[in-house]
């Protein structure tokens, strides 16, 4: 090779660096940031550039055969090795780190292959499969072939090759992971300057529930035909239903005259949640609790498929507290789900064992056992007078603060205090990850179940607004909580 032809070659690798590291952004918003997710750690990132370079100078050493570089390559494997074990430590990377502190002792064929196999090892939980995939294995494989030439191992041509290895390891150090096929996915959506939250649930073949962080949105797979998310009753945010195909696809979003994407793996296998009905939003929120446990498993069935024994037990448990209070009669209102007609056969068997009459709204107490949307509408029509009630006592899976809004005197049954500090982790993980949205019981029990918290007893809370008179010169608007501008507060001990 002539000195021009190598140092055009040195020009244009250099040339590229700042390429790499400028396409870098755009590639990580076609997957979507994680949300909440914070920038990557600079020594995280050198961490990585040095085992990226360890193995390829190694390796690379290890091939040439030349006499005197057995120093450089044990020094180029045992950094490539701490480097590996340092930015990802696991059994995989142990396994590598093995490999790669045994190529100064191998056979030239043989530390070829284990060389390649290694450089694979290390790039590909680096980078997402994809073109800079390609460009940095090539960048690391320039890297080998110039130190197994039979020639000083450090020259213009090394140090170009090395260069443009590094820039794409800073750029990719970090970026996002491409989605799980087949799992809900949350992520923080570029369009126009903004930056919008989006969670895609379950992620699967057939009809699947995107929910957006703010209202005038549109989405859809074609970006010339998209279709307006709206509001769903008892919920924030909008909410759009869209049919995506089995395996990779790219979902567009606009708002206020800007677009952006997002990339889709649906995976083959269809999934159990059928988000097409009024009770698709507390299927979200039970699958984005799991998610920001840091679950990366299929949603399963939605809620309202069926009627969990904890519910049933604190149904019961709400029953027997009306009839302890002398109530002279319970009004039931429910819905077709399989979890409403249990719970309504559960109320009634209660009920009829206490000795209550089970009648139409009237002055008793009214227990209101239906999904979200049917409990807004009903929560609305008492504080509006439209529907008569004794107090409204609602199931434990109406724990949600756009429900409990209406002044319908809401109590809920629930094992936990939303004030404790394990309810406060999950309120501070998810207006982190999704600011603005509501937590909910479901949300909650989801996420506690993945962190191993039992649940505590059973109690009575009321559900209530706070308003201070007057302006006091704080803004409460976006500050998170359970119930808007309002609390959740126990008001019985323990219920039997």
């Amino acid at each position: 090779m002539t000195a021009f032809a190598r140092r055009a070659g040195t020009l244009a690798v250099l040339a590229a660096a700042p390429l790499l590291l400028s396409g870098a952004p755009a590639w990580a918003h076609e997957h979507g940031a994680p949300a909440g997710a914070s920038a990557p750690d600079v020594t995280a990132v050198f961490v990585r550039c040095l085992a990226l370079l360890g193995v390829a100078v190694a390796a690379g050493l290890s091939v040439s055969g030349r006499p005197g570089v057995r120093r450089w390559t044990i020094a180029a494997a045992v950094t490539g090795a701490v480097a590996e074990l340092s930015a990802a430590p696991s059994v995989v990377s142990a396994l590598l780190a093995a490999a790669v502190l045994a190529l100064p002792w191998l056979p030239v064929r043989a530390a070829a292959a284990v060389g390649a196999a290694a450089g694979l090892g290390v790039v590909l939980p680096a980078a997402p499969l994809g073109p800079l995939t390609v460009v940095l294995l090539a960048g690391l494989g320039c890297v080998a072939l110039q130190c197994a030439r039979p020639a000083p191992a450090v020259g213009w041509p090394q140090a170009a090759a090395a260069a443009g290895a590094v820039a794409v390891a800073v750029s990719l150090a970090g970026a996002p992971q491409p989605p799980d096929p087949g799992v809900p996915m949350l992520r923080t959506v570029a369009v126009g300057a903004g930056a919008l939250p989006v969670f895609v649930t379950p992620q699967a073949p057939g009809w699947n529930l995107v929910h957006f962080g703010a209202e005038d949105v549109q989405a859809g797979l074609d970006p010339g035909a998209l279709t307006p998310a709206r509001a769903r009753p008892g919920t924030a945010g909008s909410w759009a239903l869209v049919n995506l195909p089995a395996g990779r696809s790219r979902l567009w979003i606009a708002r206020g005259g800007a677009t952006g994407s997002l990339k889709l793996d649906t995976g083959r296998t269809p999934s159990r949640a059928d988000v097409t009905t009024d009770d698709g939003p507390e299927c979200a929120s039970a699958a984005l609790g799991a998610v920001l446990a840091g679950s990366r498993e299929r949603a399963g069935a939605c809620p309202a498929q069926e009627l969990t024994r904890d519910d049933a037990g604190a149904l019961r448990a709400m029953v027997a507290f009306v009839a302890g209070r002398h109530a002279a009669a319970v009004s039931v209102v429910s819905d077709g789900s399989p979890r409403g007609a249990a719970a309504r056969a559960v109320v009634e068997s209660a009920a009829r064992a206490a000795g209550l009459p089970v009648t139409g709204p009237g002055e008793h107490p009214l227990f209101v056992l239906s999904g979200w949307a049917a409990a807004d509408a009903t929560l609305r029509d008492v504080g509006a007078g439209r529907v008569r009630a004794q107090g409204s006592y609602l199931a434990p899976w109406l724990l949600n603060g756009p429900l409990l809004t209406a002044p319908s005197a809401p109590l809920l049954p629930l094992r936990f205090d939303v004030h404790d500090s394990t309810p406060s982790g999950y309120l501070a993980a998810l207006t982190a990850a999704f600011p603005g949205e509501a937590p909910t019981g479901v949300g909650y029990t989801s996420w506690m179940r993945r962190h191993d918290v039992p649940a505590g007893p059973l109690r009575l809370y009321a559900a209530s607004q706070l308003f201070v008179p007057g302006d006091q010169g704080h803004d409460h608007q976006h500050s998170a909580s359970w119930v808007p501008s309002g609390t959740v507060t126990a008001v019985t001990g323990r219920l039997a």
